[in-house]
């Protein structure tokens, strides 16, 4: 059989183990080199250049970030756009 190796993934045995066990998804373990390899491999199927949406804030962070401001005592970035306007 003449094929070549699209990617390799690292093996990560504990991560996954964890995952399937906690039900949690692999990728939300952040510090997992075998996730980092997955969400790569996503990308690369889906056509993606290379590291695009591989560093993106995670979505309840984003959604987080006014409150947290906020809490902090500081504006967030759309209510110094709303205080300029």
């Amino acid at each position: 059989m003449d094929a070549t190796v699209y990617k390799t993934l690292s093996n990560d045995f504990d991560s996954v183990i964890e995952a399937v066990s906690t039900g949690r998804p692999l990728v939300a373990y952040s510090n997992s080199r075998y996730s980092d390899e997955l969400k790569e491999l996503a990308a690369m199927l889906a056509g993606l250049p290379k590291g695009d949406g591989a560093r993106r804030r995670p979505l309840l962070q984003s959604l987080a970030a006014p409150f947290k401001a906020a809490l902090n005592g500081r504006a967030h970035r759309d209510d110094e756009v709303l205080q300029d306007a």
